[in-house]
């Protein structure tokens, strides 16, 4: 099985996928089904708090994916920090980064 979609360091998220969750191609593929086209934009603009944004540069959902994130949150006060090396799983893959944001 290859992750190297979601994350910068596959041997990362293997370790993680086989302590946390079991992974199939099938569930996969019924979540993305379950979501269709689950909108919540209108719902997270009314969030008024202050929002920490960390993005992957090698996610695969894209930078335009992260930013359009930013936006729908258009009350917030934001951060926002896109990291390098980093794929959708970077607090698993660098720890000690994520937690350097948080």
């Amino acid at each position: 099985m290859e992750f190297t979609a979601y994350v910068f360091s596959s041997d990362s998220l293997r370790h993680f996928l086989s302590d946390a969750i079991e992974y199939s191609p099938e569930v996969s593929q019924q979540t993305w089904d379950a979501i269709g086209n689950y909108d919540l934009r209108e719902q997270v603009a009314k969030i008024t708090c202050p929002l920490l944004i960390l993005f992957g540069d090698t996610d695969p959902f894209g930078i335009v994916w992260a930013q359009e994130t930013r936006d729908a949150f258009s009350h917030a006060s934001t951060t926002y920090t896109i990291i390098p090396h980093y794929g959708h799983f970077g607090w698993v893959e660098e720890p000690e980064i994520f937690w350097y944001y948080t």
